[in-house]
């Protein structure tokens, strides 16, 4: 998915470079370099150029840039850490000829860390939006719990309406109604089920 990545040091030297596509790039990094590094604009997240975004890193320390260019369609949301992690390993491969400021040194053999990083940046980025993608089970949804808690709800309020009806008092205290007994409930509903009910009206039925 990456257009290009290149690891140059701030003098301009190229160190390794990666091109996934047959594109020319050199005007768009000298852009980069002339109108963002050197400006030394802050980037929040990626520098569109014509179709095509870049991300880069700074390590001030020896004094290198990592940049990344991609079709700017693509929302790549690994890059960050794709970023990191390359500046890492090439800096513990081959700290002793940057800080020697041999960059004649072959860097050729840095192919198979840049594959192995991408590779897992990829594959992360891959399962997060899987696990994004994939719907929750009801269980653990909000809509579960605000039904789960408005049938506790319901419960109490209809046991506290059988003790009114049942005994005649007032309005149960919620800590009564959550404190009944099963047999508490049962005689409850008991009373309820053996009081009179509302009397039924008789058929019309007209006189012939």
């Amino acid at each position: 998915m990456l257009d290009l990545f290149t690891i140059f040091s701030k003098s301009g030297i190229v160190l390794w470079y990666f091109q996934g596509t047959s594109g020319l790039f050199t005007n768009t990094v000298n852009e980069l370099i002339k109108s963002v590094i050197l400006q030394e604009r802050a980037v929040q997240s990626a520098w569109n150029h014509n179709t095509l975004s870049l991300q880069y890193k700074l390590d001030n320390e020896f004094e290198l840039v990592f940049v990344v260019a991609y079709q700017n369609i693509l929302k790549l949301t690994y890059v960050d850490k794709f970023l990191t992690e390359i500046q890492l390993r090439f800096r513990d491969k081959y700290k002793q000829a940057i800080q020697n400021c041999q960059f004649g040194t072959n860097f050729d053999g840095f192919k198979q860390d840049f594959d192995e990083i991408l590779e897992c940046c990829e594959r992360e980025a891959e399962q997060e939006a899987q696990v994004q993608r994939k719907p929750r089970k009801y269980e653990e949804s909000e809509k579960s719990t605000r039904t789960v808690a408005s049938m506790m709800e319901t419960k109490k309020t209809f046991l506290g309406n059988l003790i009114q009806s049942a005994t005649g008092s007032d309005k149960p205290k919620t800590e009564e109604v959550e404190n009944l007994t099963p047999d508490l409930v049962e005689n409850v509903e008991g009373k309820q089920v053996n009081s009179p009910g509302p009397r039924q009206m008789r058929r019309y039925e007209p006189k012939s």
